[in-house]
C-alpha cells in the first residue's frame, strides 16, 4: 500500500518508479501480495508508470512481471487489468523494447496469464498475437512455448494449450 500510494505521489520521479516497480515484482510473487496489489490500485499504479516511463526497459520489464504474477489470481482480476488499458502498455512497452530480452519475456508471460474468455475479444483485436510471435522469433528460449500456448488457447486447441511452463 504504501510503495503505491509512493507511485502515484511520485509519478514523475524516475527512481521511485524504478524501485517500487523492482520491489513490487519480488512482492507480487507472493499470493497474498497479488490480492492486495489488486486491492489497492496497484495495477493501475503500475500501469501508470509503464505509460509514464515507455522507453524505461526496466520499468517496463519489472511492471509486465508485476501483471503477470497479479494476473495468476483469477478471471476477475485478468478482466479488471485489461479494462485499466494494460494491453495498450504492453503491446507499447513489446514494440519499443522489440530488442530486450527481458521486457520480451515478461510480455509473453503477462499476456499468456491474462487469457480468459471475457479478455479474449480484447487479446485478439490488440495484435498481441503477433508481437508474441515475433517475440519467439527473436527469443525462442524465452519466449517459444509461451507464443505456442498463447496461440493454441486464442485458436481453441486445447490439446496444445495444456503445455506446463
Amino acid at each position: 500500500d504504501v510503495m503505491v500510494r509512493a507511485m502515484w505521489l511520485h509519478s514523475d520521479n524516475l527512481d521511485v518508479q524504478r524501485s517500487s516497480c523492482h520491489s513490487l515484482h519480488v512482492l507480487s510473487s507472493n499470493t497474498e501480495n497479488q490480492a492486495l496489489m489488486a486491492s489497492v490500485s496497484g495495477v493501475s499504479a503500475v500501469i501508470n508508470a509503464m505509460q509514464m516511463n515507455v522507453d524505461d526497459a526496466d520499468i517496463q520489464a519489472h511492471s509486465c512481471g508485476i501483471l503477470a504474477n497479479v494476473a495468476e489470481l483469477d478471471d476477475e482480476t485478468r478482466t479488471q487489468i485489461v479494462k485499466d488499458e494494460a494491453l495498450d502498455a504492453i503491446t507499447i512497452a513489446m514494440v519499443i523494447h522489440g530488442d530486450n530480452v527481458r521486457v520480451q519475456d515478461e510480455a509473453c508471460s503477462v499476456l499468456q496469464n491474462l487469457v480468459c474468455a471475457s479478455n479474449l475479444p480484447h487479446l485478439l483485436a490488440s495484435n498481441v498475437l503477433e508481437l508474441i510471435n515475433s517475440a519467439a522469433t527473436k527469443f525462442p528460449a524465452e519466449c517459444c512455448e509461451k507464443a505456442l500456448t498463447f496461440s493454441a488457447v486464442l485458436s481453441g486447441d486445447e490439446k496444445m494449450s495444456s503445455i506446463p511452463l
